[in-house]
């Protein structure tokens, strides 16, 4: 019997596999990460947090600001107009963060199962997604043609 927090769990584990996949794509185009930043309403969730952590493999740092869209707009502008010479000197100056949310070692071994288990899957639901438009695409010309 699966209860409503199965559920909600089952969506942050599938939204953090999705996010799994772009950082994976990152790195093979020669990213080098080594932390992550985290901010905004999920962020709040200590359980998100973990997940997240463990399925990435990386510490995440949680944002201290509310509102990362203004700040960022307007520490963008302090660099246009000089008051901070650059990007990082602006975020040092006005960035915060809470202590990391660190991997455990045990359910990011765990993770790993389940993401190459995911990633089979999505491999397996991108062909038969392709094969059943194509199918559509002839059944419809078909259908076309044939009340020509």
């Amino acid at each position: 019997h699966h209860t409503r927090g199965h559920l909600a769990r089952a969506v942050m584990e599938g939204v953090s596999f999705a996010l799994r996949d772009a950082l994976t794509l990152a790195l093979s185009l020669g990213a080098s990460v080594d932390e992550l930043v985290i901010a905004g309403g999920g962020a709040e969730s200590r359980a998100w947090r973990q997940i997240l952590t463990d399925v990435l493999g990386l510490p995440l740092k949680k944002s201290r600001q509310q509102e990362q869209a203004c700040l960022g707009a307007a520490l963008l502008a302090g660099v246009g107009i000089g008051v901070y010479p650059d990007v990082v000197s602006a975020c040092r100056t006005a960035v915060s963060y809470d202590e990391p949310t660190v991997p455990d070692t045990a359910n990011h071994r765990l993770y790993n199962n389940a993401y190459a288990q995911y990633h089979a899957l999505s491999v397996v639901i991108e062909v038969t997604k392709k094969t059943s438009i194509s199918l559509l695409a002839v059944e419809f010309k078909y259908e076309f043609r044939a009340e020509d």
